[in-house]
């Protein structure tokens, strides 16, 4: 089992790679289809009865890079 921060590291490195490679999202048409598309592989390792856990990190890491690049929280 994983620390919080261990967590925390993992997540902050799958966003660095991911905007490292594509970039910001250019509009939130595009982050809903990648943060549905992660959910759809974790699903489909789910129904496989094999469980993929790094893909709900890359779930978090798409959640995180929106509210980053288009949330403004007060």
């Amino acid at each position: 089992m994983k620390t919080i921060k261990e967590l925390d590291e993992l997540i902050d490195r799958e966003m660095e790679t991911a905007f490292d490679i594509w970039g910001r999202y250019h509009n939130t048409h595009e982050l809903y289809a990648v943060l549905l598309e992660e959910v759809e592989e974790f699903w489909q390792s789910v129904k496989e009865n094999n469980p993929d856990y790094y893909e709900l990190i890359q779930v978090i890491a798409v959640a995180r890079r929106a509210i980053i690049e288009f949330c403004s929280l007060k």
